[in-house]
């Protein structure tokens, strides 16, 4: 039965994880989509869109209770 809820909980980390990483994704190619960063191109625009999605190396994902609902 512990195994079992430890499983789940560390299933359920790896979806928080795994969502984050979409929406780093997402939401950049979202706002060039919808105009946020000028019209087709302008410089601003062309900057935004060259820049590749980076993370952090020290970067985490928060874990506590909350998770495990």
């Amino acid at each position: 039965m512990i195994t079992r809820l430890l499983a789940e909980s560390a299933h359920q980390a790896h979806q928080h994880v795994i969502k984050k990483d979409r929406d780093a994704y997402t939401t950049p190619h979202a706002s060039l989509k919808a105009g946020n960063y000028g019209k087709p191109g302008s410089k601003r625009r062309q900057k935004a869109g060259a820049k590749p999605v980076t993370f952090r190396s020290d970067a985490a994902q928060p874990y506590d209770d909350r998770c495990l609902s």
